[in-house]
């Protein structure tokens, strides 16, 4: 009875603590940090302890549904189609749009129109970089057993989330540690036990998840020396996945998707070029294909290119109509946008199916 009481004493002591920081941040009008783990996020995704995070399965909410892998679906699944383009990334792929108007569903579209059948699934996940993107690649690889996958990759892969890497260099090579030892996954556990109403209102909170979720292993000193060792964990990656795809008799075709500020001419246009160009000569073994010169190169003399990429472009509400569900992201691609980068890839993929029939 004398221990329970002490806990009781202890745990009242704790709270009435907290209370007063609580009133301490309020008093002194602390400001509310941007938490990683959003109202959003914590509805639609779940923390997991290899990826940081995944979107939950079987979802079937009034703007998104997902299937049993947690992949962006409908209800029209085609199980009928043997075989499977598996399509990787990140926020492009997943895309700001309806189901239909996305990229990977748009590329279906496009495939059977050329006499192509094929399903093809949306593995991309918003927020992923090429850590998460190999490591879902292999999760999904032996059950999936895709005829195709298309990998595509995105020019801030190479400078955002190497906070939150999950592989560590070693004398050239890269080994993957577990996402337990990044802030960020805590951040999302954390924001999953706690009460709605305490995640929502209380100061405390958002001031500790906001320390939480910076943890991190990575250090640099440069963003020149972050560009070069992301080029050189993906370099390494794709690399790996390409042989192993090669040794299932599977093709790899690894795409990097369009950037704004080089179709638009935007002010840091220079500054991505050169790293573009930076990752295409790295990669080069593995013959990325760039939608920047695709795109720009198809683009019809009807459309200004402003239209092309991002919510935030001068003529957004010409795209983002009664289709588009959630218009939020800066740099995403619209309706065109997904239209052109699905062309784009489905061109890449017929001209390899006529080559291959005709080879000998």
């Amino acid at each position: 009875m004398k221990l329970l009481l002490k806990v009781l004493i202890s745990l009242t002591s704790l709270l009435f603590f907290l209370i007063q920081i609580e009133f301490a941040l309020r008093l002194f009008k602390i400001p509310r940090k941007e938490l990683v783990w959003s109202k959003y996020m914590i509805s639609e995704y779940q923390p997991d302890s290899l990826l940081i995070y995944r979107v939950r399965p079987n979802l079937n909410i009034p703007w998104l549904t997902t299937d049993s892998n947690g992949f962006k679906t409908d209800s029209h699944i085609r199980n009928d189609v043997k075989k499977v383009i598996l399509v990787i990334g990140d926020s492009f792929v997943w895309g700001n749009t309806d189901f239909a108007y996305t990229y990977p569903q748009l590329l279906e579209n496009l495939l059977s129109e050329k006499g192509l059948d094929f399903r093809v699934i949306n593995a991309g996940v918003s927020g992923y970089g090429i850590d998460q993107e190999y490591i879902l690649f292999n999760q999904e690889f032996d059950e999936i057993k895709p005829t195709i996958v298309i990998w595509n990759i995105n020019l801030n892969d190479f400078l955002a989330e190497y906070q939150h890497s999950l592989f560590v260099e070693y004398k050239d090579h890269f080994f993957q540690i577990p996402a337990i030892l990044s802030g960020k996954y805590w951040a999302g556990v954390f924001s999953q036990l706690l009460p709605q109403f305490i995640y929502n209102k209380s100061l405390l909170t958002n001031f500790i998840l906001s320390k939480v979720q910076n943890i991190s292993l990575f250090q640099f000193k440069s963003e020149e020396e972050i560009e070069n060792w992301s080029i050189r964990k993906a370099k390494f990656l794709l690399t790996k996945a390409d042989r192993k795809s090669k040794e299932n008799g599977i093709k790899l075709y690894l795409f990097i998707v369009p950037n704004q500020s080089i179709i638009e001419n935007h002010s840091d246009k220079e500054k991505n070029v050169r790293l573009l160009y930076k990752i295409t000569h790295n990669l080069k073994n593995l013959h990325p294909v760039d939608m920047n010169k695709r795109i720009q190169l198809s683009i019809e003399n009807s459309y200004n290119s402003s239209n092309l990429l991002g919510a935030q472009s001068p003529n957004q509400s010409y795209f983002l109509d009664e289709h588009s569900w959630n218009p939020i992201g800066n740099w995403h691609p619209n309706e065109l946008g997904n239209r052109k980068m699905a062309e784009s890839a489905a061109e890449t993929i017929v001209l390899d199916t006529i080559v291959s029939e005709f080879s000998f």
